[in-house]
């Protein structure tokens, strides 16, 4: 009888941890040394509407020259997983410039800048929540 409770235990927390679906989450972080970055846990955002906007908004942008705002650690480092099948989905570093604009760099490789306009660089700060001061 204990074998069957156990056995029965065993297959409902497998189905359970099998149903769940974790999808996207995306995470806001910032550099705190050369090699650490810290994300902030608060700031999770999971909703897909808010995701998939933000990544229309970086597919979308211009490549830009490399602006001088990019000298030393981006302002923040945005970072989108799929807990479905365990991936880096987007690694994106944003560095906030004078001029309301945000410039960015995809990937840890990447070497190319891409400009954001004003107003989508607007979009991007309510949708995450940032403003300069981060």
């Amino acid at each position: 009888m204990h074998w069957k409770i156990s056995a029965l235990l065993a297959v409902v927390f497998f189905m359970s941890m099998s149903g769940c679906s974790n999808g996207e989450e995306l995470l806001i972080g910032s550099y705190q040394s050369d090699d650490q970055i810290v994300f902030n846990e608060e700031k999770t955002i999971k909703d897909p509407d808010t995701i998939n906007e933000f990544k229309a908004i970086i597919h979308e942008s211009a490549i830009s020259e490399e602006p001088a705002s990019t000298e030393g650690y981006p302002d923040s480092v945005i970072h989108i997983n799929n807990g479905d099948n365990s991936t880096m989905v987007m690694l994106v570093y944003l560095w906030f410039d004078n001029n309301s604009t945000i410039t960015f760099r995809r990937g840890i490789e990447e070497d190319q800048y891409y400009s954001v306009s004003e107003k989508d660089s607007e979009r991007i700060k309510e949708l995450l929540h940032l403003d300069e001061a981060e």
